[in-house]
């Protein structure tokens, strides 16, 4: 079982629920237990400060992720990380790249759950090991959620 808070600070294009969902089958996916993790769902000004802060770069992007430093808690679970969402760079992404809103949404899920479970990329080649982890994933489970 993982504890995943949800804060939604801008409009989503589904309940907040159906985000618990995907994250959930992608942990479930992963075999990850016993993690919390906090997502946030913000607007692009508030994403653009974040990534400003923390990336050094001065522009909105779909998703960030912070990772903790993964200690067990006294209740047993272990705190993951942040993920913050940003629900109109993934609508424009979904233009730039003829995707369903959905799959869009579970793909940066993948993506930051793998970032916060520690893997990393060089860049967003097709070649790059992580991107094709993630898309293997996707493709499992977008049928599914």
């Amino acid at each position: 079982m993982n504890r995943i808070e949800i804060q939604a600070q801008a409009e989503m294009p589904f309940p907040v629920e159906e985000l618990e969902k995907i994250l959930q089958a992608v942990l479930e996916r992963l075999n990850i237990d016993n993690w919390e993790v906090s997502v946030v769902v913000a607007g692009a000004d508030a994403v653009r400060r974040l990534n400003r802060e923390y990336r050094l770069k001065d522009a909105p992007t779909d998703i960030l992720s912070f990772p903790q430093d993964g200690e067990r808690q006294p209740d047993g679970f272990v705190y993951a990380g942040d993920l913050v969402f940003c629900p109109e760079e993934i609508a424009a992404n979904c233009g730039r790249f003829s995707e369903a809103e959905k799959t869009e949404w579970l793909r940066l899920a993948v993506h930051g759950i793998l970032h916060l479970s520690g893997q990393t990329h060089n860049g967003y080649g097709a070649d790059e090991p992580m991107l094709k982890y993630q898309e293997t994933i996707v493709e499992e489970l977008k049928n599914r959620v």
